[in-house]
């Protein structure tokens, strides 16, 4: 009875603080548009024009084709999204 009680106590505690997923992810497709050395940063352009920022320039250059995934965070407008990850698509 002591090890139900105790398992029912992790379930409980472990469940009150996993971490709670929030927005959906979904992909986009970028293009770079800007890239700034100084501050380490791209610019990812939409086919709609929408533009966002990704920390870290490494070897991008302006019209690499990027795919990316995304999350709505859990509201309905796209100007709060952020971007999980990216990846180079090609020539």
């Amino acid at each position: 009875m002591k090890i139900l009680a105790v398992l029912a106590l992790i379930t409980a505690v472990s469940g009150s603080i996993a971490p709670q997923e929030v927005g959906t992810d979904y992909p986009q497709g970028f293009i770079v548009t800007e890239v700034n050395q100084e501050a380490d940063t791209i610019t990812l352009t939409t086919a709609t024009g929408y533009d966002y920022i990704w920390e870290g320039a490494e070897d991008w250059q302006e019209g690499d084709q990027v795919a990316a995934i995304m999350n709505d965070n859990g509201t309905p407008s796209i100007l709060d999204d952020s971007i999980i990850c990216i990846k180079y698509v090609g020539f």
